[in-house]
Order: structure tokens, then sequence, then C-alpha cells
């Protein structure tokens, strides 16, 4: 995609954009939505050897930008916001090039592909108490990762998964840190009762494509736990599942784009389920409150339990939600099965970052391992 010598491509990993057109110094875009069978969000693209000056980016289709503008990249590594002084409105941004910047990357909000997951994996490869293998491979031919923390022996099994809709993708990043926290000395007590299973793509072929990944045709993977899943990761899981009889189950999720009259959407909100569920989430969710009101400052990510969302309220309905992970994952009489919903762009106050966002990861699992230790599993 190129004109008046603009370069603009979504050829790279989690790549979504079409060209519309390029006017002078304007240049309108829109999202794909590709499969999706609704209006939704999601975009990344990349300019290559952009020409000094600034430009304004239009976005044709939907309020698609987000208060601090877009996450903004020059490795696909560091990521930060143009913040607020770049932002004309909800659909469109300036950025000033300066002309010597060989490739400058842009996001609805802050990425997570499996180079980020294989780097940090890397990272921790010499772990005692860590191994990865395989779950399946999905249906482009991809490796889909299983890693466990802990040992295979353990009767407490737990099972984390993550990106049932590929565009969530910070999600991703408070995962990373509750993994990151698990590995570290203090969890080793878990551990040695313990084993963690993590699914950190289940739609991995959606989050390398640059897909939307919500509300597929005919379905989505985060509603394919039926008698008949047609998603090779969740038939895969399913079996897993059946074989580890989990006592606790965790799914990461990114609710709406933002709080349309609905604060909900800017804040952390757990789904409860019905009784005796409901009781447990809220237990899990006082541990994970107390843990994160002891943080001081606007950088850190806290839990409040008033924006968790009940069952049969807004959009959490029974007959919607029968296919659904959780669902599934609380038949199997698992004693937690829950979803966590963590914005795209701020919770409460706090602007969501790379930093924070790890760092409230961490947070969760202190409340894991409290529940654990309340239930005596540990």
């Amino acid at each position: 995609m190129s004109g008046s010598n603009i370069n603009i491509h979504k050829n790279y990993p989690g790549g979504n954009i079409r060209l519309i057109g390029i006017n002078g110094n304007d240049i309108f875009l829109e999202q794909e939505i590709r499969d999706t069978t609704l209006w939704w969000f999601y975009w990344g693209f990349c300019i290559e050897n952009p020409p000094e000056g600034e430009f304004t980016f239009h976005f044709t289709n939907g309020d698609v930008v987000g208060p601090w503008g877009p996450a903004f990249s020059y490795d696909r590594i560091k990521w930060d916001w143009l913040y607020k002084q770049h932002v004309t409105n909800k659909t469109s941004f300036r950025f000033c090039f300066n002309g010597t910047e060989e490739k400058v990357f842009f996001c609805i909000s802050i990425p997570y592909q499996l180079s980020d997951y294989e780097s940090f994996y890397n990272r921790n490869i010499s772990h005692h108490l860590i191994s990865q293998t395989n779950l399946t491979i999905s249906e482009e031919g991809r490796p889909v990762p299983l890693l466990r923390i802990g040992r295979e022996s353990s009767q407490c099994n737990i099972i984390l998964t993550c990106r049932h809709h590929a565009c969530e993708s910070i999600a991703s990043h408070v995962l990373e840190g509750l993994i990151d926290f698990c590995l570290q000395k203090e969890f080793e007590s878990v551990l040695s009762s313990c084993c963690f299973y993590i699914l950190p793509f289940m739609d991995i072929d959606g989050v390398e494509n640059g897909d939307q990944g919500k509300c597929r045709h005919p379905h989505d993977h985060g509603d394919d736990y039926s008698n008949n899943p047609i998603y090779k990761t969740t038939a895969a899981l399913m079996e897993l599942s059946q074989k580890l009889k989990p006592v606790f189950y965790l799914d990461f999720h990114c609710p709406w784009i933002w709080a349309y009259g609905n604060k909900r959407d800017d804040h952390l909100f757990f789904g409860k389920g019905i009784s005796p569920m409901k009781e447990r989430i809220e237990t899990f969710g006082m541990f994970l409150n107390e843990i994160t009101s002891i943080n001081s400052g606007d950088d850190f990510i806290r839990y409040d339990p008033k924006y968790d969302i009940e069952t049969g309220e807004d959009w959490m309905i029974p007959e919607e939600m029968k296919n659904s992970a959780s669902t599934y994952f609380s038949k199997l009489d698992t004693n937690l099965s829950v979803f966590i919903e963590i914005p795209y762009f701020r919770a409460g106050e706090c602007i969501i970052t790379q930093q924070n966002t790890r760092k409230f990861g961490a947070d969760i699992g202190k409340a894991i391992r409290d529940y654990l230790s309340f239930i005596k599993v540990i």
C-alpha cells in the first residue's frame, strides 16, 4: 500500500489495515473486519521510510482511536502511547516524522505476539520447574505452545488460558506478569503442591494474522466448548482438561474498546457464575482487592469488585455463555472457574502500560496463592 511516497503495510505478525486513500498529508484507513460477524475495532500497521512532516491518519469505519492515541513502536518490542496531544478525535491522530525513521508501527493498543512470548520464555527456559510442549497444531500449521510450571506428578492442577479472542492483547501482558511471578522464589511453596498449565494463545492463527478474532463466523474460539468443537485448540484443551481435572481455571480477556456510558469497560472485572461458583469468585476477588488496594500511586492497576458482572446482567446471559470456557470448566467440577476482563487503555485512572500490566499479573499470582491456601490445596 503506497502513495504520495507513503508506504503503509500490514506485512508483519499482527498487522491489520486497509488503505483507503491519501490526500496530501491526510491518510485515510480502516480496520479489516475479515470473518468477524460484527463491527470490531482492532487495527495495526507499519510505515516504512516515511518522509519528513506531520501526517494525520483518519479512520473511516467507526471510533477506533483510544484516549491516549495509538500505541507506537520503532521495533515492535518497546511500545508507548502517543498521548492526547496527538489525538484529533476518536477517529484520527497526528504523527510528525523526522524523515530518518526506517519503520514506525502503530496499533490501537499495546500488542503481544508469539515473538513476545518466545522472547519471554527463552529468558526463563533454564528455570528448573518450567517446560513447554505443544498442545496441538493449529489449522494453519502453527504449534500451539503449552507451558507447564511445576511438577507433572502434582495432584493440584491449574489451567490458565488467553487470547480466545485474537485482538485482546493487553490480557497477554498481564498473563506474562503472572507467569514471571510463578517463577519467583516466593512462589515455590505453591509449586511444591500444584502444577500450572498455561495456554498463551488459544487462537494463535488469529493473533499472528492480525484478526479481530471476536465473533468469528460461525463462532469464535471462546464459544467453542460444545460437544462438537470446530477449533483444534479448544478440542485439545477439552481433552487435556478431562485428564487434569483442574481445581482452578482462569481465562484472560479484554472487554469492549472503552466505556460508552458503561463504566465497567474502563475497569477490571470478573464474570460471576451462579452459586456456588459466584461466592467462590467473590472470595478470589476479595483476595485480589486486598492485594491491589495496598498499592499506592497512579501507576498501579487496582481491582474493585463493584465492577464485576453478574450472571443475567448486560451481555452475560446464561444462554449466550453456555459454550464458553468458564462454563465448560464449571461443569468439570473445577473449584473455581472464572474469566477476567482487562481494559485496553485504562483501569480507572491508571493508564495501561507494559510495565504495570506485568505488576498486576504478579498481583493475580498472589491472589491465586491465597485462594489455593484458603481452599486448603496448598
